[in-house]
């Protein structure tokens, strides 16, 4: 689904579009919010940089952050209770990025915390 969005997007550079959003306190996806059309857009996410996404990017840069700096951004951005998911979720992530090498094919690497 993402590719499909991403290449019709590509195509399509004068037309704005649509992203659906996570709901991450229902753990399902949420409601669908604007993209104004523009020449640059920039999309952020744990998956973006994946190898599925690698080739529909311009450039992909990685933060690094250590777990501690992620989860205290985490709980700022979407409040305390997620906290009790955080080791789930970091465990995933982490193991993703792993087998996927998606920090070795980042054109840009900075440390952010």
């Amino acid at each position: 689904m993402v590719t499909a969005t991403l290449t019709r997007g590509a195509r399509v550079r004068d037309e704005a579009g649509t992203c659906r959003t996570w709901d991450w306190h229902a753990g399902a996806w949420g409601a669908s919010r604007a993209v104004p059309a523009a020449p640059v857009v920039v999309l952020e996410g744990v998956g973006l940089a994946g190898s599925a996404l690698r080739p529909y990017a311009c450039l992909v840069v990685w933060l690094d952050a250590d777990a501690a700096t992620r989860a205290e951004r985490v709980a700022e951005r979407d409040g305390a209770e997620v906290a009790a998911h955080m080791d789930l979720w970091r465990a995933r992530e982490d193991a993703w990025h792993a087998a996927d090498r998606t920090a070795e094919h980042a054109d840009v690497r900075l440390a952010t915390g």
